[in-house]
């Protein structure tokens, strides 16, 4: 048996025990816990139940009296603007026509802080005809327009006071509205749609009447109908006075039913069940009675009507009228409470608050069935939820063991690399490449074996390098650069070099990978510092690394890079170094992988989408300094007519007599417009593009491109 077998199976082994034993106490106490609960589960569902649906009814009565608090709030904030303008002697000039009975005009005062003339409000059917940038103007029958000339100029600029008491509410106001005793109200938002009828007179309203008869700082709220919607609403209101305490009239704010229950939500369990009440002691306008009427009902917040006419409230009742007079004691009391009593011929937990203000508490009635059928329902799901467990985990086991024979395999495959890695090193210096190198991180023997390999091929390489540098230095142009572009199915390819001098510095290549991957072809593509001979036997030496270093790794360009910079190192100076692309290209998958280091990017052209974008260099420049970090891109997948181009700076910084350089504008031009050509003639015509944009200065740099067109 290998070893790479023998160490599965002691992996699997040693990882699968473990699993399998928890898996099984798991299955155990799972089964145990189950049956527990399934004992106690009822009785404690009815605790729980009752206690949670009190704290819920507190929680909704802290909510109202919140809302309740800030309407107050904001109502106070109304009176004190709506008296500072009432004191202004000589407010702005504000038309008012003989006709009016439903104005609307221009802004008097700045509203650039407003953004919105018209938006949507939730519970507003008729919403897109709101204007939050103006007031409605109304006139009573028997006002004057002359006499209220003022008093509509000095209420007007009470737009953004308005306006930000309606934001600083938003989900609690419906209406912001005042009405003066000479006959004049104002309403904001204003709604063209649903104009006040023409008998409408604020004057009459319970609102107005109310705070008017009290001239208390507010009148507690009141039910009633409004005008606009007939929708039922609940409002608050408080007088406002001229200088010298001379009563003016009064304002108010309308929060609807539906915005009062928004916020209170029933749990999800008990919503289709549970109903929740807002109830009175009497009518409003009574005193204290031995009776509850409903001013709000959690399934009935919409109710239409006509404001000409008083709101009629149902009364909440029970046959149980023993309990249900305890009830009302409790709230004459102040009391919060629990009773299970009749509600609409069934049994039911009926649950209230403290009262809210004098009159007014909460109520909520759930079924008592449904507590019963929580109880067993959720017992009920816990069973099911452990057998779904068990299966659960019955699976789970399969899959570890997979997971685990997939890890224990991969395991000791990486045990055995180390040692077929060194087998190969071996072999490649066996054969004359005395670059080979084993690398090997493990921090055991096999590192320090293959550390011992390592310095062994350059020693055996100085003494090669003596023998044929000079014979490489001759030859090195005439090699270097390839002889013709490489046959790849799937792509056309095609390069050229240009030198500004006899030798240069730039260099482009095509690597016939090894023949298992024949499917794949290196591109590369670098740029030494300088020109002349210098450079060129740089560059060949670069050529001569790159092409070892590509034998071992084609799949790994990072360490690829980091391999090859180390080398290239030991051969510059400090005023040497170059920048490299070095990409694979794969004709199955149509698709390029690559490494860079300090090379300007590749262009990519998208020809479906007429577009550009350039592939980024992934690391620093090469042969300048060792132990550089490098990193892989890609893959990216080229669709059919995609051009790459791969090149050197001489081709956008080429300069015209005026100094103006080429620059990759016109480059995308030139590929865009040669889009249908071969890749041959792509370089032909950009090197000629080139060439004709600099004339008749000579060239101040080498310029290399390869073009890859996908087909």
């Amino acid at each position: 048996m290998k070893i790479r077998s023998k160490l599965l199976v002691l992996l699997l082994t040693v990882s699968l025990l473990p699993v399998l034993a928890i898996v099984f106490l798991t299955r155990i106490s799972i089964r145990h816990l189950a049956s527990q609960i399934s004992n106690d589960i009822q009785t404690k569902e009815l605790r729980d139940a009752t206690e949670g649906l009190t704290v819920h009814v507190h929680n909704y009565r802290e909510a109202i009296m919140g809302s309740v608090s800030a309407l107050r709030v904001s109502l106070q904030l109304q009176v004190r603007e709506i008296e500072n303008r009432l004191a202004i002697q000589s407010p702005p000039p504000h038309p008012v026509s003989e006709k009016v009975a439903y104005g609307f005009y221009d802004a008097l005062t700045d509203l650039s802080a407003i953004n919105e003339t018209f938006r949507p409000q939730e519970g507003r059917s008729y919403s897109k005809n709101l204007n939050f940038r103006q007031q409605t103007l109304f006139l009573a029958e028997d006002g004057v327009p002359q006499k209220i000339q003022k008093d509509a100029a000095r209420l007007w600029t009470m737009t953004p006071t308005y306006h930000d008491l309606y934001e600083s509410n938003r989900g609690r106001i419906f209406w912001l509205y005042t009405g003066l005793e000479n006959g004049l109200y104002t309403g904001y938002p204003s709604e063209k749609m649903s104009p006040l009828p023409a008998d409408y007179d604020p004057r009459l309203r319970n609102w107005y009447r109310a705070a008017k008869e009290r001239q208390d700082d507010w009148v507690p709220p009141s039910v009633g109908i409004d005008v606009a919607t007939q929708k039922l609403v609940l409002t608050v209101s408080a007088p406002v006075f001229r200088p010298g305490r001379v009563f003016a009239g009064v304002t108010a704010i309308d929060m609807t039913m539906d915005n009062m229950f928004a916020g209170l939500k029933i749990p999800s369990a008990l919503e289709d069940k549970a109903e929740l009440f807002l109830v009175t002691l009497g009518k409003p306008e009574a005193e204290i009675a031995d009776e509850l009427d409903i001013l709000m009902h959690s399934r009935d917040t919409d109710t239409a009507g006509n404001w000409r006419t008083k709101v009629k409230m149902p009364k909440l009742l029970s046959a149980d009228t023993d309990a249900l007079r305890e009830i009302i004691e409790d709230l004459k009391s102040e009391k919060a409470g629990l009773k299970i009593m009749e509600y609409n011929g069934e049994k039911a937990i009926w649950v209230y608050s403290n009262r809210i203000g004098r009159k007014t508490a909460l109520v909520m009635i759930v079924p008592y069935g449904i507590v019963l059928h929580l109880a067993e329902q959720t017992q009920a799901t816990l069973l099911d939820e452990t057998i779904k467990h068990l299966q659960r985990s019955g699976l789970l086991v399969f899959v570890i063991i997979a997971v685990a024979a997939i890890l224990s395999f991969f395991k000791a495959k990486k045990f055995t690399r180390p040692i077929n890695q060194l087998a190969l090193a071996a072999n490649t210096l066996a054969e004359g490449d005395f670059s080979a190198r084993a690398d090997i991180h493990t921090g055991d023997e096999l590192q320090r074996l293959a550390e011992v390999f390592n310095d062994l091929g350059p020693k055996l390489h100085e003494h090669e390098k003596t023998q044929r540098s000079l014979a490489l230095a001759r030859a090195i142009q005439q090699n270097l650069l390839p002889q013709r572009a490489p046959e790849l199915p799937g792509f056309d390819i095609a390069g050229r070099c240009r030198y500004c001098d006899e030798t240069g510095g730039d260099y482009f290549d095509f690597i016939h990978l090894p023949e298992s991957e024949k499917n794949r072809v290196g591109i590369v593509l670098g740029d030494v510092t300088g020109h002349g001979v210098g450079a060129a036997l740089l560059m060949a030496s670069a050529r001569s690394i790159l092409r070892n270093a590509s034998l071992h790794f084609t799949g790994d360009l990072a360490e690829l890079m980091s391999q090859f910079n180390d080398q290239l190192s030991e051969d510059t100076g400090d005023d040497k170094f170059m920048t490299l692309f070095y990409g694979i290209l794969e004709s199955e998958s149509r698709s390029l992988i690559w490494a860079s280091g300090g090379h300007d990017p590749v262009l990519w052209y998208h020809c479906k989408q007429d577009a550009f974008e350039e592939l980024p260099n992934t690391g620093p420049l090469t042969g300048y300094m060792k132990n550089m970090t490098y990193d892989q891109d890609g893959p990216i997948t080229l669709e059919a007519g995609d051009i790459l181009l791969v090149g050197t700076d001489g081709i956008w910084e080429a300069e015209d007599p005026s100094g103006q350089p080429y620059g990759k504008d016109r480059l995308h031009e030139m590929l865009r417009s040669h889009a249908e050509s071969s890749a041959e003639q792509m370089v032909d015509a950009i090197i000629a593009s080139v060439e004709a944009f600099s004339n008749p200065i000579p060239p101040s740099d080498d310029v290399t491109l390869i073009i890859i067109k996908a087909l």
